[in-house]
């Protein structure tokens, strides 16, 4: 659904921009993944009234339905990945800690995107070393000033890839590494929590609820689904 949605606003917007702002295909295709990842480099911008419009209606649709329709190959493409370079973690990180072997696998993502951004920037880009890597991360992080932008058509091309890799390998990394730091923090959880559970399913209730991983809501709501569900039965 969220790809559709995706697809229908980006042909509306090379139609948009197309006609009432005179951009080439590219351009328009530019200006909305950079509007989508929310990184606004503001080189391009429109000025009719349609344009901005329409910019209004692609800026509030494009972020949350490129995350959802991207997200899964995003977390599929990392976790290969993850796999297929788990020698080299061994390799550089000789240790027996799988917390220390998490961090360093939820950063190999973006770490290899940002190497390959540096490179193109300072390699085929022309910009110095050190631009490269500011241009990078801020891209990266979506802070976007608009101090550097991509002005050639084989840059802006390699936007419309790079940009929601980017954001989202980054996004994934932030889950991943919060994923282990509750992991840490329950196996060195107050014993008396303990003694507040009667179960072990009101012990991985209370547990949800207090890591902040479920609302006590959705918890309720589960639980009477299956009470009706029970009754059914």
């Amino acid at each position: 659904m969220a790809i559709n949605i995706l697809l229908a606003t980006m042909a509306m917007g090379l139609i948009v921009y197309g006609t009432c702002e005179g951009w080439s295909l590219l351009d328009s295709a530019y200006f909305m993944m950079v509007t989508w990842t929310t990184v606004g480099y503001g080189d391009l911008k429109p000025v009719t009234t349609v344009g901005r419009l329409f910019t209004c209606l692609s800026a509030l649709i494009g972020p949350s339905a490129i995350m959802k329709s991207l997200s899964p190959f995003v977390v599929a493409m990392l976790a290969r990945l993850r796999s297929a370079l788990e020698p080299l973690v061994v390799l550089v990180l000789d240790t027996s800690d799988d917390d220390i072997r998490g961090y360093f696998r939820a950063m190999l993502g973006p770490l290899i995107l940002l190497v390959l951004k540096v490179s193109f920037c300072w390699l085929g880009a022309g910009h110095t070393f050190f631009d490269s890597v500011y241009f990078s991360i801020i891209t990266m992080t979506t802070v976007g000033y608009g101090d550097f932008a991509p002005k050639s058509a084989a840059a802006k091309a390699l936007a419309l890839v790079f940009l929601p890799l980017a954001v989202g390998a980054l996004a994934d990394c932030v889950s991943e590494i919060s994923s282990i730091r509750v992991r840490q923090r329950i196996r060195t959880m107050d014993a008396t929590r303990d003694s507040e559970a009667q179960s072990e399913a009101d012990f991985m209730h209370l547990t949800l609820v207090q890591e902040a991983l479920v609302h006590e809501k959705t918890l309720l709501a589960i639980r009477r689904k299956f009470r009706v569900l029970d009754k059914d039965e």
